[in-house]
This record gives structure tokens, C-alpha cells and sequence, in this order.
């Protein structure tokens, strides 16, 4: 899941520029703790994907048996375990959050995953909220404008992330997995996919005239919402497994530089 540990990196980072206490130590250490934490997440959630992975991409180490099932829970643990070193390296609330951030993995793949909308607010939670939220209080106390950040997140993001499953709507259906695909069409979700993509330009608006923020965060954040309203009507032209792969690359860049663009506030 490279696509939402990078954009986990991304938001803890920012968290800690919106503080105004940026340090290079603890950037690395909290950079390398989730990037662990999400590769264990990934290990799991192909554990628990693997007969669906054998239609949504058989070329996975577990789907064509290169990789034990009994290996993999090794491979997870070391993560775990490596991830909760780091996280003691970085702060005591670093600790704590990868806590959370592990549970959540847990919980998404074998729980939410499978329950439409819970399923899109343990991811937003896990690579949005939880990284931004936790950079931000490590060098500062609580202010009501991360909590804005944090709705603001929600909010926008909620159905737009659903443009990953997309590419996986036979396996998922195979699995139970209740996405917006599989619950409803591909045509009418992908619907539903734009609409939420096209969130963020109407709610930018709202944080930064309250908490008047730099012109210059506007413009970006303007910039990299008006390209995900373009991946998005992509894909209801054509909501089809290719259409949806280029899109989602394409959609994990913008995700990133609108991440970054809270750092220009």
C-alpha cells in the first residue's frame, strides 16, 4: 500500500509544519514508523484478501503461493514489532498513535473493510487524520484548527478514496467486500466518486476564510482539487478495471501535493 503510507508520511509531516516545530529526527523515525506500520497493514490485509487477490491481481506472492500464509504473519510481526521500536525513538505520542494505527489496520481488514462507508472512514482515519493529528500535537497542544483539518478531511475525502476499488470489483464481490462498486454499479458509484471528488473546491473555502490562510495554500490546494475533479470525471466516463488503475496513479500524486499544500497556510 504504497499509496497510503505515502500519503501517511505526507500528513505527519505537515502536522508537524502546522505546529511550527518541524525536526529532522523526528521526521525520519516517524516517517520509517508508519511506513512499517502500513507494511504490516498490507501483510494482513493480503492475508485476509488472498482468495480475492487470486482474481483482483494473481500475481501477488500469497495469491500464487511464492509466499506461505504462515510466513507472512512472521513477516507482519517483525513489522509490528520494528514499527513500535521507531515509534519510542520518535515521542511518547508517536508510541501511542502507532498503537491506534496498528488496531485500525487490524480492524479495517478484518471488520470495516466489508461495510461500505466504515470501510472509507477507517481509511481516511488511518492515512489522513491520525498522521496529521499526531505530527501536530508531538510539538504543539491542542487548537481547534487541527480539528478542522481533521473534519475537513473527513468530509472530503470520505468517497473520493473509493476510487480504489474500482479495479477490484470481482474479487471484492467474490469476498463479500461491500465497496460502492460492488453495493451499486460501477457506473452509478463512480458517480458518487466524483461527486466527492469535487468536495474539496467547495469546502477549501470554509478554513480558509475562517482561519485566514495564505493565498498561496489556496491556490494549491485549488490546483490539485481541480485535477482530482479531472482523474474523477475520467473514471465516470469510463468506470473500468484499466481506467481505474490509471486514475488511481495518477490520484495518489494529487493526493500527496494536497497534503503538502496545508504546509503554505
Amino acid at each position: 500500500m504504497p499509496d497510503r503510507s505515502f500519503a501517511a508520511v505526507a500528513s505527519f509531516n505537515t502536522g508537524m509544519v502546522l505546529a511550527g516545530g518541524w525536526d529532522a529526527n523526528a521526521a525520519v523515525m516517524g516517517t520509517i514508523t508508519i511506513i512499517l506500520t502500513y507494511s504490516a497493514g498490507a501483510v494482513y490485509n493480503c492475508i485476509k484478501d488472498v482468495d480475492g487477490d487470486k482474481i483482483n491481481q494473481n500475481d501477488s506472492p500469497l495469491s500464487d503461493m511464492r509466499l506461505g500464509i504462515g510466513a507472512a504473519r512472521w513477516i507482519m510481526l517483525a513489522y509490528v514489532c520494528l514499527s513500535f521500536i521507531f515509534a519510542a525513538l520518535t515521542s511518547p505520542l508517536m508510541l501511542v498513535s502507532n498503537a491506534i494505527g496498528v488496531v485500525l489496520g487490524i480492524v479495517y481488514s478484518k471488520y470495516t473493510k466489508s461495510i461500505l462507508i466504515m470501510s472509507y472512514i477507517t481509511l481516511v482515519t488511518t492515512h489522513l487524520v491520525l498522521p496529521v493529528v499526531t505530527g501536530y500535537l508531538i510539538f504543539s497542544g491542542f487548537h481547534p484548527f487541527i480539528m478542522v483539518i481533521a473534519v475537513f478531511f473527513y468530509i472530503s475525502e470520505v468517497f473520493s478514496i473509493s476510487i480504489k476499488d474500482f479495479k477490484d470489483v470481482e474479487g471484492d464481490r467474490k469476498m463479500g467486500v461491500r465497496t460502492l462498486p460492488v453495493v451499486f454499479s460501477p457506473e452509478c458509484a463512480s458517480k458518487i466518486t466524483f461527486a466527492g471528488m469535487c468536495l474539496p473546491v467547495v469546502l477549501i473555502w470554509f478554513p480558509w476564510f475562517i482561519f485566514k490562510l495564505s493565498i498561496v495554500f489556496l491556490l494549491i490546494a485549488l490546483s490539485a482539487s481541480a485535477m482530482k475533479i479531472m482523474l474523477g470525471y475520467a473514471l465516470m466516463k469510463d468506470p473500468k478495471r484499466d481506467t481505474a488503475k490509471k486514475v488511481l496513479g495518477y490520484f495518489r500524486y494529487i493526493m500527496i501535493i494536497q497534503i503538502f499544500s496545508w504546509c503554505f497556510v
